[in-house]
């Protein structure tokens, strides 16, 4: 079993060291990038978390996090944004990471426990999309259900806000104009057998450009239901992992 742990901790804490590692396991993963592009998106951000190896204390994966403040029919909507997110092939799987994100969120909730709260990600791989598919009841977009008018405004103006004139509101699609980064073809392919599933159909149908770096803008209600939710996942979970190694 291996040994990992993950933490977070604000971007200026990180060395060069640290940098050069997190753009190094980037790199393996996307094609179309570059250390300025990379070290530019970063510092507009707020923290990172890092999984690491607890024997050796390399980092193996991280995700970068910025602190969303925004109006929506004049009320204060809260909000985390997720960015560049990648664990290392050998690594997945490990609840060290999720535990840690989800506790980002649940703890910037709670500044603010009676302010509207969602969780901003941007898909350009179903492997995220399905992150949010399967932690959260109230996601938008999805295949089952029309997003209320509310969550559609909260949506638009977080994408309008980060992303500017990139954001299509009408299609809920990131499409940078300069050339971005993207998954390399062997990361994460789709095959028909993986169309079978209505998420992964529904990710695929309403970003046809994945392949070529477009983006999925896509919200997730914190409220109650997502704290119960992930304790009740993470402990089921954890408890499997239990058995299978005893």
């Amino acid at each position: 079993m291996k040994k990992i742990f993950a933490e977070t901790v604000k971007i200026k804490q990180l060395s060069n060291a640290d940098i050069q590692t997190m753009y190094e396991l980037f790199e393996k993963y996307y094609e179309n990038t570059s250390k300025d592009k990379f070290i530019l998106d970063l510092k507009v951000k707020s923290s990172v978390i890092l999984l690491k190896c607890k024997r050796k204390k390399h980092i193996i994966g991280f995700s970068t996090i910025k602190e969303l403040e925004i109006e929506v029919e004049g009320k204060k909507v809260r909000s985390i944004f997720s960015g560049d997110t990648i664990i290392d092939s050998g690594y997945r799987g490990s609840t060290a990471f999720a535990i840690e994100f989800f506790k980002n969120i649940i703890t910037h909730k709670l500044k603010a426990p009676f302010t509207p709260h969602y969780w901003f990600l941007i898909s350009k791989g179903y492997k995220t999309y399905l992150i949010l598919t399967k932690n959260y009841c109230k996601y938008y977009p999805r295949y089952d259900k029309e997003i209320p008018s509310i969550e559609e405004k909260v949506l638009d103006s977080l994408g309008i806000t980060v992303f500017g004139e990139c954001y299509n509101p009408k299609t809920k699609i990131l499409k940078l104009t300069n050339p971005t980064d993207r998954l390399k073809v062997d990361v994460a392919p789709i095959n028909d057998k993986y169309l079978i599933n209505p998420n992964i159909k529904f990710f695929v149908d309403s970003n046809p450009g994945w392949a070529q770096g477009d983006e999925l803008c896509c919200i997730g209600k914190s409220d109650l239901s997502l704290v119960s939710t992930f304790i009740y996942r993470t402990a089921r979970k954890l408890l499997i992992k239990k058995k299978t190694y005893m």
